[in-house]
């Protein structure tokens, strides 16, 4: 099985967002994190890396069609992450 680098939706990081508070229903983000991991299936990856034994963790294909997809897939800014980012940030 392959060994994907360990990722956490709940962690916090130095600008104190939390990954799953920013997944709001209704949100793009939340549409887009629940279309990849609860309805493609992309066992077709596992079979690429054979870093099972050894070698270094590989990111996780979830992540990066998440990120292919965020980019190239344009959302209505006021549903967005950013959005809520620069909400929080006190920037605008």
């Amino acid at each position: 099985m392959a060994k994907y680098i360990p990722y956490n939706y709940n962690q916090n990081l130095m600008v104190v967002i939390n990954f799953q508070d920013q997944l709001q229903a209704g949100t793009f983000e939340h549409a887009l994190h629940y279309l990849v991991t609860k309805k493609l299936d992309l066992s077709i990856f596992e079979s690429a890396f054979k870093n099972d034994k050894e070698g270094r963790p590989a990111y996780d294909p979830a992540i990066l069609l998440k990120i292919i997809l965020f980019v190239q897939i344009p959302a209505q800014p006021e549903h967005s992450f950013w959005f809520n980012v620069n909400t929080y940030s006190g920037r605008s």
